[in-house]
């Protein structure tokens, strides 16, 4: 085979990778991390901090936003509320801590039978539909 040429087959018992295979560079880096002390941020971690942040002032949110050792999620968090989208990502962070508020539909069954109306009572019946719909 072409380019086959040079391949030297391993002998038997002999090792050509002495280290393994190398590991992941996301699980590497996840492991060093945790080495240092850091640990994985759950959802409760998440909406805890946001319901935080409802209670600060602007000051202490700039604090936060400046401070290079606060949390990344911190402060770009604290950046997007200070922002002029800032009502827009406090909406989206309620969303997120307690949920999508309900918002109530109003449902209507329709009987409406083609093979029993006339296309005069099936357009008046739509109408109809219309109207409560509006």
């Amino acid at each position: 085979m072409k380019g086959y040429e040079n391949l030297i087959p391993a002998k038997k018992g002999e090792v050509r990778n002495p280290n393994g295979r190398p590991k992941k560079l996301f699980t590497q880096i996840t492991n060093e991390l945790k080495e240092l002390g850091y640990e994985r941020v759950t959802s409760g971690n998440i909406i805890e901090a946001y319901e935080v942040f409802f209670s600060l002032d602007k000051d202490k949110i700039v604090e936060i936003t400046n401070n290079e050792k606060s949390p990344m999620i911190l402060r770009i968090v604290g950046k997007s509320l200070l922002s002029k989208n800032g009502f827009d990502i406090l909406e989206k962070m309620i969303d997120r801590a307690h949920g999508k508020t309900t918002q109530k539909v109003e449902s209507m069954q329709l009987n409406i039978s083609s093979d029993t109306m006339t296309k005069e009572q099936l357009e008046l019946e739509i109408q109809k539909a219309r109207e409560v719909l509006s």
